[in-house]
C-alpha cells in the first residue's frame, strides 16, 4: 500500500493511503508548526518528523496515529487531486496521561515561535545587546517582534497587541483560546470584552473572566450574550444568563415567546417575590396554545390554575369521554346552574341511559343534588325496560281479545307507584325534555327511548295532579306514537329489544285492551286528538292483521285428524278474534280512514313534488298512478311464470290457474312483495277456480273407513259381540267428533270469511284515484302559490290532531293482505 505524509494547520502530519486516496491517520504530538518528515529508509513502518518546537520525532504508522474521519471533494480543476474538506478527531476513551500532556503544551504564540526558531532578529538581539551592555546606548526598536520576550514591559504589552490582531485576522476557531490568553496575560481584557459586546462574540470563557474587569461589565456581557444565544436558537442556556444578573421577568418573557412554557413559569414562580402578572400571561399563553394543538387536558389545567372556570369546563368537554365531562358538569355545579344542568342531561342521554348504566346514573346525580328530579327521567327510562318490550303475536292476541296478561299494565300507574317523584319536578323537567323529537341517525333507537321516557315524566306528573289526560298530556301521547311510527315504517325488520314500540306503546296506555268500554273515560275531551290517538290504535291493531291470520290459516286447513285435542278451543279463539277485529273495523276505520287524513297526506306528498320541481331542472315530474305500479308488477310476474295467462282490462286483474295452482299463486305472491306497491288504487276481487277436493276427501275418507269397518263386522262373526259393540260406539264417537270438528271449522271460516268481505268493501269505498299524474308547469310562481295553499292544509291539521298514520300505507297493507287470503283462503261460499 503506498502511502505519503502532508502537513496540517494543526500542528499534526496528515497520512495517507494514495491508491484509495483515503486518510490513515494523524500524527499530533508536536508542540509548534511541522515543518518536515521522511519514511525511514530501513523501515516503511517509522516516520520522522521535525518542527519549528525544535524537536525530531521518531514514531510508527501502526502504533502512534490517531484515527480520524473525514470526507473529501474532487478539485474541479485537478480532478486527479483529493481536497481535504472536513478533518474530525474521532474520540478515543484510552487517552492517555502523555496525550494530555501533550494536548496541555500547544504553541500559545503560533505566528512568532517560529521567527523565533530560525533566529530571524538575532542580529538585531546582538546588536541591541552590545548597545545596551558596553556602549551604554539604548536603542529603541520600532519594529516589534519577539524581541519583546527579552525587552521592557512596554515592548511586552505592544508585542501581545500586535500577536492578538494578528491571531484575529486568521479567524480560525483555533486561534481563540491563544487570543483569550493573549488578552488576559496583556491585562488587555476590558478593551476585548469591549469588542466581542459590539460584535456579539462574547464566550462563556469571557463571561468567566469579566467579573475580574467589573461586575458592571460582566452584567452587561451577560445581559449580551443572552441575546446572542437567543439568537442561535439556544433560548434554555440565554435565560441563565439572564436570571444570573437578576433579570428574573425578562428570562420567563424570553422563554415564553419561544413556547417554553413549563420553564417560563419555573423562573417566574421560583423567586422569593412572584410577578403574577407575568405568571397570568404566560398561563394564559400556554392555554391558548394547548387548545390551539390539540391538548384540552393540559389547557383545563392552565385555565384551573387562574381561576378561568368557564374555560375550563369547556376544555373538558370537548375531550367527549365520561370522565371529564363528569369533571366538567362537577364544576359548573358551582359557576352555572343551566350548563350543569345541561351536562347532566347530555351525560344521561348519550352514556348512562344509552347502555343502560341506571345506577350509575343515580350516583352521578347525588354529586348533583339540585337536579335531583332527573332521578325520575332515570326511573322512567328503566320501567320501559323493566319488562320484556320484545312484542309477539300470541302478547297482542291476548290484548285484543282482553285476556288477562300479567304483562299489560298501565305504564303511568307504574311510574307513579315505583318511581320517586315530587309535583315540581314538572316545571323543572319540562325545560330539558324537549317537546320534539331531535333525529341522530347514529343513536336512533336510544335516544327515542329517551325522549319516550321523558314525555313519560311529563305525562305522569300531568295524571297524578288531575287524574286525567289532558289536552297537553294529548299532545305528547300523539307525538309519542308520531315517533313509534315512523320508526316502525322505516325499520320494518328491526332487531332492535323494542321491535314493536308503537304496539307496545298502544299496549301501556290501554292496557285493557283496545275495545274496552271505558278507555278513553279519562281523556279530557278534544274529538281532534283523541281521534288522533284512536288512528294510531287502530293502526296498531290491523298491523297485526297478517301475522295473525297467516298461523290461523295454516291451521284451518289440516286435517280434522290431526292434533283433535285442542282444535275446538282453537276454533272458539279464532272465532273470537276475527268477531274482535270486525268490532275494530266498525269502531276505529274512520279514524284513519277519513277525508281530511287524506288530503293532509296528499298535501304533503304534492308538496314534496313542487320541491323538488322547483329545485331541479326536470323537464317532467310525475307522480305514476297506482295502476301503473300495479300493472307493472302484474306483468313481471308474468314474464316470470309461463304457465299462467294474466289478463289487465280496466284496472282489474284476473288470474286463471292451470296445474298446480297453489305453487304459483304462491309465486305471485312472492313478487308482489317485491313490488313493494305503496298504495293499491282499485283492487277487486280476484277470481280463481278450485274445488274444495282436500274437504271432500275427508268426507269420503270417513265414509270408506264407515264401509270397511261395516265389513270387518261381516267377515269377523266368531269375534265376542261384546267387543264389537265397543268398537262400534268408539268408532261412531269418532266420527261424530270430527263431523263436529268439521262444522266447527267450517263455522269458523265464515266467520273469517264474512270479516275479510267486510274489510275488503270498507277498503273499496276509500277513494284512492284522484291522484292523477302531475305535468311540469312552465310558471313556477303558480307551484310556489299552489304549495302556499297545500303547506295551509298541513299546519291546519298539524294544528288540530298533531300527527295521524298514513291510511294510503294501511290500506295497501291490507289490500295485500285481502289478496294473499283470497289465494290460500279455502272457503266455499
Amino acid at each position: 500500500m503506498s502511502k505519503y505524509i502532508t502537513k496540517s494547520k494543526q500542528q499534526a502530519y496528515l497520512v495517507w493511503n494514495v491508491e484509495k486516496c483515503t486518510l490513515i491517520g494523524v500524527y499530533s504530538k508536536h508542540l509548534s508548526t511541522v515543518l518536515c518528515g521522511i519514511f525511514s529508509p530501513c523501515d516503511a513502518d517509522i516516520v520522522f518528523t521535525g518542527s519549528a518546537d525544535h524537536s525530531i520525532h521518531s514514531w510508527r504508522l501502526s502504533k502512534d496515529l490517531h484515527n480520524y474521519t473525514t470526507e473529501f471533494k474532487k478539485n474541479q480543476d485537478t480532478p486527479n487531486i483529493v481536497k481535504e474538506k472536513i478533518v474530525t478527531k474521532v474520540a478515543d476513551n484510552s487517552t492517555t496521561d502523555s496525550s494530555k500532556e501533550q494536548s496541555n503544551k500547544i504553541q500559545q504564540f503560533p505566528l512568532s515561535s517560529y521567527e523565533l526558531f530560525i533566529g530571524k532578529h538575532l542580529e538585531k538581539a546582538v546588536d541591541k545587546f552590545i548597545n545596551s551592555k558596553y556602549s551604554n546606548n539604548v536603542s529603541v526598536d520600532e519594529d516589534i517582534n519577539y524581541l519583546a520576550f527579552f525587552g521592557t514591559n512596554t515592548e511586552m504589552k505592544k508585542f501581545l497587541v500586535n500577536e492578538y490582531s494578528a491571531l484575529k485576522k486568521k479567524s480560525s476557531n483555533q486561534m481563540i483560546p491563544c487570543m483569550n490568553n493573549i488578552n488576559i496575560w496583556g491585562q488587555n481584557l476590558e478593551g476585548y470584552f469591549k469588542d466581542a459586546i459590539a460584535t456579539k462574540t462574547i464566550s462563556d470563557w469571557m463571561i468567566a473572566v469579566a467579573p475580574s474587569v467589573s461586575y458592571e461589565l460582566w452584567t452587561k456581557m451577560c445581559d449580551v450574550y443572552a441575546s446572542q444565544l437567543e439568537d442561535v436558537g439556544e433560548v434554555t442556556k440565554a435565560s441563565t444568563y439572564l436570571v444570573a444578573i437578576k433579570k428574573y421577568d425578562e428570562a420567563a418573557t424570553m422563554l415564553l415567546k419561544n413556547n417554553l412554557f413549563r420553564e417560563a413559569l419555573a423562573i417566574a414562580k421560583s423567586q422569593d417575590k412572584q410577578n403574577d402578572e407575568i405568571v397570568l400571561e404566560i398561563t394564559k399563553k400556554w392555554a391558548e396554545y394547548n387548545i390551539l394543538h390539540g391538548h384540552p387536558k393540559e389547557a383545563a389545567h392552565c385555565f384551573l390554575s387562574i381561576n378561568d372556570t368557564r374555560n375550563a369546563i369547556l376544555c373538558l368537554t370537548k375531550i367527549k369521554q365520561v370522565k371529564e365531562l363528569s369533571l366538567a358538569a362537577k364544576l359548573a355545579r358551582y359557576v352555572d346552574e343551566d350548563m350543569e344542568e345541561s351536562l347532566v342531561v347530555n351525560l344521561l342521554k348519550t352514556e348512562y341511559f344509552r347502555h343502560h348504566k341506571w345506577n350509575e346514573a343515580r350516583d352521578l346525580l347525588k354529586n348533583h343534588p339540585k337536579l335531583n328530579y332527573l332521578n325520575m327521567w332515570t326511573g322512567v327510562h328503566e320501567a320501559m325496560y323493566e319488562f320484556d318490550p320484545k312484542v309477539t303475536h300470541i302478547i297482542i292476541k291476548n290484548w285484543i281479545c282482553a285476556t288477562s296478561n300479567e304483562e299489560n299494565f298501565s305504564i303511568f300507574n307504574y311510574i307513579l307507584e315505583h318511581v320517586e317523584y315530587k309535583p315540581d319536578y314538572y316545571d323543572k323537567l319540562l325545560k330539558i325534555v324537549g317537546s320534539e323529537f331531535i333525529s341522530d341517525a347514529s343513536l336512533l333507537m336510544p335516544m327515542i327511548t329517551v325522549f319516550l321516557a321523558g314525555q313519560f315524566c311529563l305525562i305522569a306528573l300531568q295524571y297524578q295532579k288531575t287524574g286525567i289526560f289532558t289536552v297537553d298530556s294529548q299532545k305528547r301521547l300523539i307525538k309519542c306514537f308520531a315517533l313509534a311510527y315512523n320508526y316502525e315504517t322505516v325499520y320494518i325488520d328491526s332487531n332492535s329489544k323494542f321491535n314493536k314500540i308503537l304496539s307496545r306503546l298502544i299496549m301501556w296506555i290501554f292496557p285493557k285492551g283496545p275495545l274496552t268500554l271505558d278507555s278513553y273515560v279519562h281523556f279530557e275531551l278534544n274529538d281532534n286528538l283523541i281521534k288522533s290517538i284512536r288512528a294510531y290504535l287502530c293502526y296498531t291493531c290491523f298491523s297485526w292483521l297478517k301475522t295473525l291470520y297467516t298461523s290461523i290459516n295454516k291451521k284451518l286447513n289440516l286435517p280434522v285428524d290431526e292434533d283433535i285435542s285442542d282444535k275446538e278451543k282453537y276454533f272458539s279463539e279464532i272465532i273470537i278474534l276475527t268477531q274482535q277485529f270486525q268490532q275494530l273495523l266498525n269502531n276505529y276505520i274512520h279514524d284513519i280512514m277519513d277525508l281530511e287524513t287524506s288530503n293532509y297526506f296528499k298535501a304533503k306528498k304534492e308538496i314534496e313534488r313542487i320541491n323538488q320541481l322547483l329545485t331541479t331542472s326536470s323537464t317532467e315530474v310525475s307522480i305514476g298512478s297506482i295502476n301503473e305500479e300495479v300493472i307493472g308488477c302484474i306483468e313481471s310476474i308474468k314474464s316470470e311464470d309461463e304457465n299462467e295467462n294474466t289478463e289487465i282490462v280496466d284496472s282489474k286483474v284476473i288470474i286463471t290457474s292451470e296445474a298446480n295452482e297453489l305453487k304459483h299463486l304462491k309465486s305471485l305472491t312472492e313478487n308482489m312483495k317485491e313490488c313493494n306497491i305503496d298504495n293499491i288504487t282499485n283492487f277487486n276481487k280476484l277470481e280463481h277456480e278450485e274445488s274444495n277436493s282436500l274437504q271432500n276427501k275427508e268426507i269420503n275418507n270417513l265414509q270408506n273407513n264407515n264401509n270397511a269397518n261395516t265389513d270387518c263386522d261381516i267377515v269377523c262373526t266368531n269375534v265376542n259381540p261384546t267387543k264389537i259393540h265397543e268398537i262400534h260406539m268408539e268408532e261412531n264417537n269418532s266420527l261424530a267428533n270430527s263431523n263436529d270438528l268439521l262444522v266447527e271449522r267450517e263455522t269458523c271460516k265464515k266467520e273469517v270469511y264474512q270479516f275479510y268481505q267486510n274489510l275488503k268493501s270498507e277498503l273499496n269505498k276509500f277513494d284512492l284515484n284522484d291522484q292523477s299524474p302531475v305535468k311540469h308547469i312552465a310558471h313556477l310562481e303558480i307551484e310556489a302559490s299552489k304549495k302556499k295553499e297545500l303547506e295551509q292544509i298541513v299546519t291546519e291539521f298539524e294544528n288540530k290532531r298533531i300527527n295521524s298514520p298514513n291510511p294510503f300505507s294501511l290500506i295497501a297493507e291490507l289490500k295485500k293482505f285481502i289478496h294473499d287470503l283470497d289465494i290460500n283462503f279455502k272457503y266455499d261460499n
